[in-house]
């Protein structure tokens, strides 16, 4: 009896036992169960339950999710088109990258077929400027040279030739009308050449000449035969002058001293002077020839304008002063002194003008 009794207290400890950590077990899950669905109550969406909603919050449940729904397609469709213009724009800047290349590409190779020609003129270009400068500067110091090129018209005294055609034996049959005249405009050609030696101051060496005739009829009106004289007229020195700068003017003056000749050459033209070349061979016999010489100084002054620092223009009035002892080679002749007045153009070709 006692047995049984200690058995059936110790199969009620054993249940109580099992029904102790039966009731703790019961209670520890709900709350771990409850945590778990607050975690997730917080990340995921509130499930609505339908059978227990009204009409109204069915069709505002249904209108946002399309609302979410179109905001997110939109959202993908404006990402889709930044990124096909970001695609676009990266093209572009290509392409300009490969047009600018060829642009370059294309001046390169123009500027390579030019360059040549182009250091070729920039050399020109500066010689061109040096010597200029060296022209301008030796010029203002009076230093260099030139080359005169000189048409001049001279009035040329005609007293000495008319005294020796009257009084000559062989030239009294025949009147020479134009010797009448005082003076007589030739046109005479030619040259000098000079050096600066500084302080404006030039020498230099040259000479003219020119030719002039006159037809003389017979005295006792006889129209078979004229006589023509050929008038040489020549002359020649050192020429010095002097030379004031002022900008791109010379103004000059100086002379010229040395000597020349009056030449005379004549020939008998015959009515048929057209078909008998002999009538015309005499102008190359001596007895048909003679001459005067003279020694001569020339004054002059005048301008001269600067047109490039090689080149210059100008005019100057001269006169000649002329002084023969024995005149003419032949009978009747004799001394005489001459004053003939010129105006002269002057072409220069040098630094100084």
């Amino acid at each position: 009896m006692n047995i049984f009794i200690v058995l059936l207290i110790i199969i009620s400890s054993v249940f109580a036992a099992i029904a102790e950590e039966t009731a703790a077990d019961s209670t520890t899950a709900p709350l771990d169960a409850i945590v778990q669905n607050d975690s997730t109550s917080r990340n995921l969406p509130v499930a609505y339950d339908s059978s227990n909603s009204k009409p109204e919050d069915k069709q505002a449940q249904a209108t946002h999710t399309k609302t979410k729904l179109i905001k997110s397609s939109h959202v993908d469709l404006e990402e889709q088109i930044d990124t096909e213009i970001d695609a676009l724009i990266d093209k572009i800047h290509e392409l300009e990258e490969k047009i600018e290349n060829l642009r370059e590409a294309k001046y390169d190779s123009r500027a390579q077929d030019t360059i040549d020609a182009e250091f070729i003129i920039n050399k020109i270009n500066e010689k061109r400027i040096l010597f200029t400068e060296k022209v301008t500067k030796s010029r203002a110091q009076g230093y260099g040279g030139g080359v005169i090129i000189q048409p001049m018209v001279l009035g040329i005294r005609m007293k000495p030739v008319k005294n020796f055609a009257l009084k000559n034996i062989s030239l009294r049959p025949y009147r020479f009308s134009r010797l009448e005249e005082s003076y007589r405009p030739v046109l005479v050609m030619g040259a000098f050449a000079y050096g600066g030696v500084g302080n404006g101051l030039r020498i230099g060496f040259g000479g003219w000449g020119g030719d002039s005739y006159y037809e003389g009829e017979r005295v006792d009106g006889n129209l078979d035969t004229v006589m023509i004289l050929n008038l040489h007229t020549s002359f020649g020195g050192m020429l010095v002058e002097k030379v004031i700068l002022h900008k791109n003017i010379n103004f000059l003056f100086g002379g010229v001293i040395g000597g020349g000749t009056f030449s005379l050459k004549r020939s008998v033209q015959l009515d048929n002077a057209f078909n008998s070349l002999n009538d015309w061979e005499q102008l190359d016999d001596e007895s048909n020839y003679t001459e005067a010489t003279y020694a001569g100084v020339e004054i002059h002054s005048g301008f001269t304008a600067t047109i490039l620092p090689w080149m210059h223009l100008g005019m100057d009035l001269n006169s000649l002063f002329s002084f023969s002892v024995s005149g003419f080679k032949g009978l009747g002749s004799r001394g005489f002194t001459t004053v003939n007045p010129g105006i002269r153009v002057r072409i220069v070709l040098g630094n100084l003008g």
